[in-house]
């Protein structure tokens, strides 16, 4: 459990506090979806099938129900070591009588703020950044982090899930004083979403490959394995908070270097990405898809990638 602990305070006081709390995350067997989403989702239910091409619906892309056919495709003991590349991926091996099952389970969010939208565009377009890193670097190896970028602010939702009142003065700390919410965290719980979201993925028996990368995407230390993938991780999300004006820690150099990027031209990704922003804020304008009084589902963006050379 040491590597959920922050080495510059006092191990064995933080081990007795966080270990409480995270030994809670162990009884989350699901996370709650947005009624937005919900909302699109009945009616297709009420039908008592999926449409054929479901899994390239603008909805398949929620973290909460991204993160919950991830939990069963693991649960099989064949997958446990299994990195799924994509949303196809993952309906690939699922088929849509399981799909469907999954989708009447799921329990609703009883608010969906302004806060929440904003974290599932984040989550959106982190993911679509992703991608274009992705292809244009050459890092093939490396696809499975496009569906990781839905799932690496999970631990958000694990906190409001568990302490839904500190969640809320979170955010109100956050924003007042116009930090990142990942400090505002430390300085109410001690710990932060990032390693909520860890542990979460811990107990539901995904890969080190996935959850490490997560636990360290707000750290300042240098994890031993999956250098490479924590800073991808670290580096889209921060290109993303800049583009959206979100308050967002310095990249930390340290792991960059570690990682074998030498030289990064950061304000030509941040405006590039304001682009993907643009489009992903489009989507939950009154006309867009993820509107409840628009169509029932829509395509995912559909956003030009080309090779490239290996410097981000």
């Amino acid at each position: 459990m040491a590597e959920f602990a922050d080495d510059n305070k006092d191990f064995r006081l933080i081990l007795s506090e966080k270990e409480k709390f995270l030994l809670r995350i162990s009884s989350i067997t699901d996370l709650s979806v947005p009624p937005v989403i919900l909302d699109q989702l009945f009616p297709i239910l009420s039908e008592g099938s999926l449409p054929e091409d479901f899994e390239k619906s603008q909805l398949m892309h929620d973290p909460s129900m991204v993160s919950y056919f991830l939990k069963k495709l693991y649960e099989q003991n064949e997958n446990q070591n299994a990195l799924f590349t994509g949303i196809d991926d993952i309906f690939d091996h699922l088929t849509q009588d399981d799909m469907y099952v999954l989708l009447s389970e799921m329990s609703p969010l009883q608010q969906f703020d302004e806060s929440e939208v904003c974290e599932w565009k984040h989550a959106y377009s982190t993911h679509l950044l992703m991608n274009q890193l992705i292809n244009e670097n050459g890092f093939s190896q490396l696809r499975y982090l496009v569906p990781l970028m839905l799932l690496h602010d999970i631990g958000k939702q694990v906190l409001r899930v568990l302490v839904p009142e500190e969640s809320k003065e979170i955010a109100r700390i956050a924003q007042l004083k116009k930090i990142p919410r990942s400090i505002a965290e430390k300085e109410i719980l001690n710990l932060t979403h990032a390693e909520a979201g860890a542990r979460l993925f811990q107990e539901w028996n995904f890969p080190e490959s996935v959850y490490k990368p997560i636990l360290y995407h707000h750290s300042n230390n240098i994890p031993e394995e999956f250098v490479l993938e924590t800073a991808l991780i670290q580096f889209v999300n921060w290109v993303d908070c800049n583009a959206r004006g979100i308050p967002a820690k310095p990249l930390n150099k340290a792991t960059m270097a570690a990682a074998g990027i030498e030289e990064i031209d950061t304000q030509y990704w941040i405006a590039r990405h304001k682009e993907i922003v643009k489009e992903t804020n489009a989507y939950f304008e009154p006309d867009g898809i993820m509107n409840i009084n628009s169509i029932k589902y829509g395509t995912p963006a559909k956003t030009g990638v080309s090779n490239g050379g290996t410097t981000l």
